[in-house]
């Protein structure tokens, strides 16, 4: 990635600014989804090297640093503050043991792509983060600013939407040398009746290789951040660009769904 980026704060254009200083920043207030969209809009401009995947968020969390911070659910500190070598150590056997088990249950059911499920343990992984069975070295992001902004002002609350620069996506799965990241196109392993992810346009992002035994700044994808936007939930929707229910986000049960809450918890 390059050492100085076009951001949210970027005001001529020959202005960039290193990462650091993005994720120290104030996210940046829009006042309307048309208005986000076409700060967006500046951003994809001015960064064309890169797709730009969006995190809609109701809170914005820091590290020691004070810049934003957005780790994966397996690397999250635990309620004290601090995640524990034991504590990462239990949570990777927890995942060892819902990656065989979501792997068997696709091909248990004849699902298309289950000998892929086997074969790479990020496409488990992506399942098993996008239906929240267990923690992972994965964080769900998604290709619609939309979702993103509805995900942040779910609850009728205030939010913030993070916009990152990511590689550009070759398949379902993506590696990256270069940005030592890994990308999963979550839509290219579920089948058409998993309802959730087609309406989330969902994607997970991750480091590659996949440095699993430690915590470390490397594995946090706010490394990644170009953007941050504060949104004020009861001025920024209209009847013309209304916030997508949370009903329409969550569908109801699905294939997918109802394979990952027949699984067994680990003994």
């Amino acid at each position: 990635m390059k050492p100085r980026l076009w951001c949210h704060l970027t005001e001529e254009p020959k202005q960039r600014l290193p990462v650091p200083d993005i994720r120290a920043s104030k996210a940046k207030l829009v006042r309307s989804y048309p208005e986000l969209v076409q700060a967006v809009a500046k951003l994809a401009f001015h960064n064309p090297e890169y797709a730009l995947f969006y995190r809609g968020q109701s809170t914005e969390h820091f590290n020691s640093q004070q810049q934003s911070s957005c780790y994966p659910t397996l690397y999250r500190s635990s309620s004290n503050g601090r995640l524990k070598d034991r504590e990462l150590q239990q949570r990777l056997s927890q995942l060892e043991h819902y990656r065989t088990a979501i792997a068997t249950a696709f091909k248990q059911a004849k699902l298309p792509g289950h000998d892929k499920l086997e074969k790479f343990p990020e496409l488990a992984w992506s399942v098993l983060q996008h239906y929240e069975v267990c923690p992972t070295p994965l964080l769900d992001v998604t290709h619609s600013l939309r979702v993103a902004a509805s995900f942040a002002t779910g609850k009728e609350q205030d939010g913030i939407v993070y916009v990152y620069a990511l590689p550009h996506p070759s398949g379902t799965l993506t590696y990256s040398a270069e940005e030592e990241l890994l990308m999963v196109r979550l839509l290219g392993i579920c089948p058409p009746d998993a309802k959730r992810p087609y309406f989330q346009e969902g994607y997970l992002v991750g480091s590659f290789p996949v440095v699993r035994e430690r915590r470390g700044p490397h594995l946090d994808v706010a490394r990644r951040l170009i953007g941050k936007f504060q949104l004020r939930a009861k001025a920024f929707w209209s009847a013309d660009f209304p916030r997508i229910p949370v009903a329409a986000l969550y569908p109801g049960k699905d294939s997918i769904q109802q394979l990952c809450a027949g699984l067994s918890a680990p003994t």
